[in-house]
């Protein structure tokens, strides 16, 4: 009988961690995993990949925290993207001139110690020397939509873009980026490492 009844009572508390662990929380565990800002250090155009978890949104734009791991670090930015990017390429790939660059289309701004950090990451990363941060930065680069669809971040799909970056050391820091809403992720790859002082500007010089 004794037996039985511990029996019965192991079954039970089995049952009860067995629905402790549901699949929405091993879900919700899934998106709080940081990935490796970069892969591949040593490639000459560098990919940044941040994870993107929605903080709030506007009557016309999402705020996101962007964020990722550097070395031990968990390194990030605010990104602020506006919902309803119009398509920049007609159906024959060709630039729709009114309407493919649009100002304030996505907007890098400080979270403070986790984006002094990413700033650090990026002069390491680009074997610049360490300066700090500007306290408050918000960088607003020039979007080029390079989609033939209206951007819809309230969709699951994939959009990419081209960021023309403003700074004081020289001509605009050109960056690719893409926006997955499936994978909540924003990845952002040098068009080129030239700009790399240039791009360390928009963070760093008032």
């Amino acid at each position: 009988m004794i037996r039985t009844t511990l029996s019965l009572g192991v079954s039970l508390l089995l049952l009860f961690v067995s629905s402790c662990n549901s699949p929405g929380d091993s879900e919700q565990s899934q998106e709080d995993i940081l990935h490796p800002l970069v892969n591949n250090t040593e490639a000459e155009k560098l990919t940044f990949y941040l994870g993107l978890k929605e903080f709030r949104q506007t009557d016309s734009s999402i705020v996101y925290h962007a964020s990722a791991l550097y070395q031990e670090d968990t390194v990030g930015l605010q990104v602020e993207i506006l919902k309803d990017i119009p398509e920049g390429i007609d159906g024959q790939g060709e630039p729709i001139e009114d309407q493919a660059f649009v100002e304030g289309g996505m907007i890098f701004s400080s979270l403070g110690q986790e984006s002094d950090k990413f700033v650090h990451a990026l002069q390491e990363l680009f074997d610049e020397p360490a300066e700090e941060a500007l306290k408050d930065f918000k960088v607003e680069p020039l979007v080029f939509s390079s989609n033939n669809r209206k951007v819809d971040l309230e969709k699951q799909a994939t959009y990419s873009f081209k960021l023309f970056v403003f700074n004081s050391y020289g001509a605009e820091a050109e960056l690719f980026a893409t926006v997955d809403t499936y994978k909540k992720a924003l990845m952002i790859t040098e068009k080129d490492s030239v700009y790399r002082k240039n791009l360390l500007s928009a963070f760093i010089d008032e």
